[in-house]
């Protein structure tokens, strides 16, 4: 039997929170989170690391879409322009 996930304090830094929810929550490798969001494994990846390939963080607006990106995979949604 798999253990309890451990819950991710809410203090806790934004790339940490992006690894758990991938690995404890919707339980994708990076190769299939890519897949269904369309961001590369390097992108992920480095999402994950908390910071670009320059090594600068990520600007809020990178979080934001990745965040809403990674929402919708969460939900297993199909978006479409026309849906209500």
């Amino acid at each position: 039997m798999r253990p309890e996930p451990t819950i991710v304090h809410e203090q806790g830094r934004e790339h940490y929170k992006a690894r758990w929810w991938r690995k404890n929550v919707v339980r994708l490798t990076i190769a299939e989170l890519a897949d269904r969001t369309g961001y590369s494994v390097n992108s992920i990846y480095r999402f994950e690391k908390g910071c670009t390939s320059a090594g600068e963080p990520h600007a809020p607006q990178a979080w934001q879409r990745y965040r809403m990106v990674c929402a919708a995979v969460g939900k297993r949604e199909e978006f479409q322009w026309d849906a209500r």
